[in-house]
């Protein structure tokens, strides 16, 4: 049997996708020949990276193919690339160029300094090496350098004689010890021609599969004229498939070459009339009636449209083919692949072509509501449960609801942040995977260009409580200080941060440094008003220091870092939390409503460690932006407000404990990039899903939809 298509692309890959899914073997050309695999694709990429900047992200992806490998220390080991993603997008923020000697200034005795030296050695000795390619002045020299690359960096996965990425290694050392042979042919080496030279190569190795005893044949249309086969199958015969659409090659005109479109499309035509002749018992055309790839609907070829119309015995149209070869019993409409499997027709065959497909028939037979148990599949069903909960409105293990694990949820084991109740209450599955199953993502410092808000107010904080813990130091408060202060911490900033563009920076540090002088202003007049600081960023959590509330019953212990405490000369004490965004949302605070309505608990709780200090105690939030105006919002804790506390803290507790975290996404305009890899229209669709489980009615009931 032979089958071939008009255009490797997509069918030589489905044809494989099938054949292997149904066990068949045939004989034809690899679908993933050694030009997509990782280790051709890596030495492309790897030698026409820019040397000068060594770009951390496509060096990491290059790494992430797992062929280029770099191995370190005693006993030997392949560097840890997933600490390597931490080190230079978290800790040392990297792009590229100069700041990869930022990974020399760790201290030794710090945990990522090995980590880091190994990285640094790595781009500084491939830096040296891929510039030796590039520098090479004759094809041999060229020819070596390359080669010590392949054999430095890299390395097969496996040292099986069947391996693909070894013998893929050994067709490399190949195809670059074949660049010395262009000396004398080939103009001298530049990086692009060597690069372009050892592609051609790879492009031009010959891959198969099967042997020529096969029982079936694949290939493209010109390999089935003159055969001799049972049955000659012809895939793709749609109209801009078969004939393939043609353009004027502009530097191989027509004119030139002698050979015009029309002559190759003729040519065309006779391979694909000289395929069919192939096949002396049964002849099998086939053309797709649209592609999800493309879009548009597609008609027969017109080279098949005679034969249609004599099979039917009437002309056929383009448009209306299918309706008019409905009864004929030659031509054969299968709907949608959906519909081929539930349904069996006998002139295509009954049968299953694989396992999969025996699967669907075996769950079509079946109402919708029993198919749930039909395949003795764990995997299966769990994914049928999944839906099914998901359509039904079921609050289970799949949309947030872990009661049903014994002691899943640890969170109150040990002192608990107040933010991170905050975080409960925005959206308790983002909070499940983010503290509870500690997954978060990481960010990109090449996708950084300029400061953000939330990093703005980082360092507007930074330079608050470094300027303010030096007067409880000792040192004046004077503006000059704050200056001072504020200079070192964006210089720090700014090395910390590779990608930001020059020309924002300057407009944004010039903003921190305005908004800091004015807010100096204020801060001048609250201490001639007997307002002194006590503490900057107080830490509680640990031994003396903790705040344990009692919340009917049960102590709930908290931990957490104060930005400010101050004492005023009549002996009150006034907890201060500074923050950068506008205060639109805060404006409900007050002593009746400490926790705004039960979705903000950092100022009674830190309030609750002030209480310790004196028993007249203001906590607030201070704006210290110029387009909040500086605003305070803040109220006396009083014993009413501790009890709304406890109230709110204690639903927020009851739940955590319970093991209910509903898939209710943040009211937030603010960018998430966790929420956006969970997605957040599936959290918005599961969410409303849930409106009449009565496990959610009391978080619906105090925080609504």
């Amino acid at each position: 049997m032979g089958v071939f298509y008009a255009n490797a692309d997509p069918y030589l890959s489905l044809i494989h996708e099938h054949f292997d899914s149904a066990g068949i073997e045939f004989a034809g050309e690899q679908c993933h020949t050694m030009r997509h695999r990782p280790a051709a694709r890596s030495l492309r990429r790897l030698l026409s990276i820019d040397t000068d900047v060594m770009p951390r992200r496509e060096l990491l992806s290059i790494l992430a193919e797992r062929v280029v490998t770099w191995y370190y220390g005693a006993p030997i080991a392949a560097l840890p690339l997933r600490r390597v993603e931490r080190l230079t997008r978290a800790r040392i923020k990297i792009v590229g160029g100069s700041d990869w000697e930022r990974l020399t200034e760790l201290d030794p005795e710090d945990p990522d300094a090995n980590v880091a030296t190994v990285v640094h050695s790595l781009v500084t000795t491939l830096r040296d090496d891929l510039n030796a390619v590039a520098d090479a002045s004759t094809w041999s020299e060229a020819s070596r350098c390359v080669i010590d690359v392949v054999g430095r960096y890299f390395n097969g996965r496996s040292k099986q004689s069947d391996d693909p990425t070894t013998n893929d290694l050994r067709a490399l050392t190949m195809i670059c010890q074949e660049l010395g042979e262009l000396g004398g042919v080939a103009p001298p080496p530049t990086l692009s021609g060597i690069v372009n030279a050892i592609s051609v190569r790879i492009d031009a190795v010959p891959e198969t599969v099967g042997t020529t005893t096969s029982a079936v044949t694949v290939g493209p249309l010109a390999a089935g004229a003159g055969r001799d086969f049972d049955v000659c199958i012809v895939v793709g015969a749609a109209e801009g498939i078969l004939p393939a659409t043609r353009r004027e090659d502009p530097l191989l005109p027509s004119t030139l070459v002698g050979r015009t479109l029309g002559d190759e499309i003729q040519q065309q035509k006779w391979q694909f009339l000289a395929t069919l002749e192939s096949g002396n018992h049964h002849r099998i055309v086939s053309f797709p009636r649209g592609s999800m790839r493309g879009g548009a609907e597609k008609v027969p070829s017109r080279w098949l449209m005679p034969t249609l119309g004599a099979l039917s015995g009437s002309k056929i149209g383009v448009v209306d083919w299918q309706k008019q070869t409905a009864n004929v019993e030659s031509i054969v409409t299968v709907e949608s692949f959906d519909v081929s499997t539930q349904t069996v027709d006998p002139r295509i065959g009954v049968s299953a072509a694989s396992e999969t497909e025996w699967r669907l028939r075996a769950l079509a037979e079946r109402g919708a509501r029993d198919r749930r148990g039909a395949l003795d599949d764990s995997v299966v069903n769990a994914g049928m449960e999944l839906r099914s909960d998901r359509l039904k409105g079921k609050f289970t293990r799949f949309n947030g609801n872990v009661s049903h694990i014994e002691n899943a949820v640890t969170f109150f084991d040990k002192p608990v942040s107040a933010s991170r109740l905050e975080d409960w209450v925005a959206s308790p599955y983002r909070f499940f995977v983010k503290t509870v199953l500690g997954v978060d993502t990481l960010d990109d410092p090449d996708d950084v260009a300029q400061l953000d808000p939330l990093t703005g107010g980082n360092l507007m904080h930074l330079s608050l409580e470094r300027y303010v813990q030096g007067t409880v130091d000792g040192i004046d408060a004077t503006l000059d200080h704050l200056i001072e202060v504020s200079d070192e911490v964006l210089a720090d900033a700014r090395v910390d941060a590779p990608g930001w563009l020059p020309q924002l920076w300057e407009k944004d540090s010039s903003i921190i440094r305005r908004e800091l002088v004015e807010w100096f202003e204020l801060d001048r007049t609250d201490r001639e008003g007997g307002w002194t600081p006590l503490h900057v960023e107080r830490n509680f959590g640990v031994e003396p220091d903790v705040v344990v509330l009692d919340v009917f019953g049960e102590k709930i212990a908290f931990a957490g870092k104060i930005d400010r405490i101050d004492r005023h000369t009549d002996g009150r004490i006034r907890v201060t939390d500074y923050k950068s965004g506008q205060a639109t949302s805060y404006k409900k605070l007050s002593e009746s409503e400490p926790t705004d309505a039960g979705t903000k608990f950092q100022r009674p709780v830190y309030g609750l460690l002030a209480l310790t200090m004196g028993n007249d105690v203001t906590t607030r939030y201070w704006f210290v932006n110029h387009k909040a105006k500086y605003e305070t919002i803040g109220y006396p804790l009083t014993d009413a407000a501790v009890a709304v506390l406890k109230a709110d803290i204690f639903r927020v507790q009851k739940m955590i404990r319970a093991g209910y975290f509903p898939p209710r996404p943040p009211d937030s305009f603010w960018a998430n990039p966790l929420i956006d890899l969970i997605g957040k229209a599936g959290l918005e669709r599961a969410w409303s899903s849930l409106r009449d489980v009565p496990e959610l009615a009391d978080y619906r009931a105090k925080y609504g939809d």
